[in-house]
């Protein structure tokens, strides 16, 4: 998946519709598959988020019922976006931060019923049951949202969904503290700050702690360059973050900002705000990384010393070296193996690695930035 992260006036109808068509057509351009849409389904209705921007309001708290004429106004908005082959993930979730949603339990229950029932048959969206951080930020969700909550109310969205729609919740910084209850099909990380700063070995460390049976981990918010928690990053250090979190086997949702999560080109979608520079940089890595075949790899923690490492079990290794240098195996390879050196960035030929015999690698002096080691059994 590429995914990229957009703010509160997506869904919005004061927001000009060209412009909304226009990033859309844009970003299918620069290979971008999904989004990651903030105030869907309900409004953060806080200055500089969703506040002033008039986004489909699906609850009303007066009747205490759904709007289904909203729900069309948002359907509208889904069918332009699935036309041209995106995925959705809702920011939000069902239960979003500073947004008006049902208190009452059966009112709820209500709420989540009616929104599956006309946003899960879409084939394109995700599910989430809140974010962001209701556990980190109690006070946006009127203190309702503990622990017990969410998960009573993953598994309620998880038995009412028939269409078995990936679920997880919007996590605070550090691990997902849902990623082993049975309601939860993927993980959304957020990355602390050495994770969401250069330091690769950190990160490399939190997407493998976190991956539970095979479920898939999405990044939600780990490279979201220009953001002022994101260590300003150059365009070399998200290409190769991004290639760690790949060989990591995460999804990553990429961001263009400039300071928080509604500013800059993901929070206005104004082309002058736009950061070609970070967009190729994260393309370059998704690019490499597809033409590789990471369908049927595994992560694997201590299999190379040195390097984030994929295995399609004692068959074949794909190893990743973020600065280049050397790797080394427990044991010698015997006959019958082949290997290469391959560069990322493909500004040297691919190298032949002698392999039998040998449990050490070390990158070709060419080899001068990061370096991908590649080895198969005939």
């Amino acid at each position: 998946m590429r995914s990229f992260h957009v703010g509160d006036r997506f869904f919005a109808e004061n927001e000009p519709a060209a412009t909304r068509l226009a990033f859309l057509d844009w970003a299918h351009a620069a290979g971008y598959n999904m989004l990651s849409i903030a105030s869907h389904y309900l409004n953060r209705n806080s200055p500089g988020r969703g506040q002033g921007w008039a986004t489909p309001q699906l609850w009303d708290d007066k009747t205490k019922n759904v709007l289904p004429p909203e729900y069309s106004k948002a359907e509208a908005i889904l069918d332009e976006v699935r036309e041209r082959r995106f995925y959705v993930y809702p920011f939000a979730g069902f239960i979003g931060r500073s947004s008006q949603y049902p208190s009452d339990p059966a009112d709820l229950e209500l709420y989540i019923r009616y929104t599956l029932a006309r946003f899960a048959p879409y084939w394109n969206v995700l599910l989430s049951v809140s974010g962001p951080e209701p556990l980190w930020k109690p006070e946006g969700y009127y203190n309702r949202m503990p622990f017990a909550e969410i998960n009573r109310l993953g598994e309620l969205i998880h038995r009412l969904d028939p269409f078995e729609r990936l679920l997880s919740v919007h996590n605070a910084s550090g691990d997902d503290p849902f990623r082993f209850y049975s309601w939860a099909s993927y993980s959304t990380l957020q990355g602390g700050p050495a994770e969401k700063s250069d330091n690769y070995g950190a990160l490399h460390n939190f997407i493998f702690r976190n991956h539970t049976g095979g479920r898939p981990i999405y990044a939600q918010e780990v490279l979201w360059s220009g953001n002022y928690l994101h260590g300003g990053l150059t365009p070399d250090q998200v290409r190769r973050k991004a290639l760690v979190m790949l060989f990591a086997a995460s999804n990553i949702n990429f961001a263009d900002m400039d300071g928080d999560s509604s500013s800059g080109y993901s929070g206005t979608l104004d082309p002058a705000d736009r950061h070609p520079a970070m967009h190729a940089a994260a393309k370059s890595a998704w690019d490499f990384f597809a033409t590789i075949p990471f369908g049927r790899l595994r992560p694997v923690w201590d299999t190379a010393k040195r390097g984030v490492c994929l295995a399609d079990g004692d068959r074949e290794y794909w190893v990743y070296l973020v600065k280049g240098g050397a790797t080394e195996f427990s044991g010698t390879f015997p006959a019958g193996w082949k290997g290469e050196w391959i560069s990322p960035v493909g500004d040297v030929p691919k190298a032949a690695v002698s392999v039998q015999g040998q449990k050490s690698f070390a990158a070709p002096a060419a080899f001068t930035k990061d370096a991908v080691l590649h080895l198969w059994r005939e």
